[in-house]
């Protein structure tokens, strides 16, 4: 009998519910396309019965068969368009964020815009040295060259912390490459942090926890 039941608790998913029951695998768990809900145990009765009970409309409108078929497949690819554009949003939410930490000293100290370009270039040098033994170097490499870093993105993240109001306006001289801008002129950058927040398509840097706009 323990036997069995340690049988039951290891059954493997079976690629079949996809098309039977609108069932996919993700983390160990049975999961529904049409309402998202996770089956912990892996057994074909537990989801059928929540194919049938749950969504019983679904079933009669679109018959076993060819039908039922590509209506579940037709969630499957929505459901997989939806978990790369999250893939995406975030890769781009992490490049977001490193850049505002990249900008904000340069903010801090008054430093010209260029400077975020020159920052990149050591940051690339030291990185190839300091992660030579690791395994992922490579991939190190391509999120620090991938960074926007250059100096119209910090002018760029420069105009964002002015809107938001956590800096003062600051005086910049655009014939020349350098500006008057002074670390007094950011107050409240001393102790900044940087975090995105995804919500759909939008996204927010938090400084001084203020949420600034930085894409759509």
């Amino acid at each position: 009998m323990a036997k069995r039941k340690k049988d039951d608790e290891y059954r493997p998913f079976q690629d079949e519910w996809t098309e039977e029951f609108a069932f996919v695998e993700r983390a160990g768990s049975a999961v529904c396309l049409i309402c998202n809900d996770k089956i912990a145990s892996m057994k074909r009765s537990n989801v059928k019965r929540h194919f049938d009970t749950r969504h019983a409309t679904f079933a009669s409108k679109y018959p076993v068969g060819d039908s039922q078929k590509k209506a579940c497949q037709e969630l499957l690819s929505r459901v997989q368009a939806t978990q790369q554009h999250l893939r995406v949003w975030t890769r781009q939410g992490d490049y977001n964020s490193a850049s505002f930490a990249g900008s904000l000293p340069i903010m801090r100290n008054g430093k010209p815009f260029t400077d975020g370009e020159y920052a990149k270039t050591f940051m690339l040098d030291v990185a190839n040295e300091l992660f030579d033994d690791l395994p992922n170097k490579d991939k190190i490499i391509k999120r620090i060259q991938d960074m926007p870093l250059s100096a119209r993105t910090v002018h760029d993240r420069e105009s964002k912390v002015i809107e938001s109001g956590v800096g003062e306006q600051a005086h910049v001289d655009r014939n020349e490459k350098t500006s008057t801008r002074r670390p007094a002129d950011y107050p409240n950058l001393e102790r900044t942090s940087c975090h995105i927040r995804h919500t759909e398509v939008c996204e927010y840097c938090c400084i001084d926890h203020v949420w600034i706009h930085v894409f759509m």
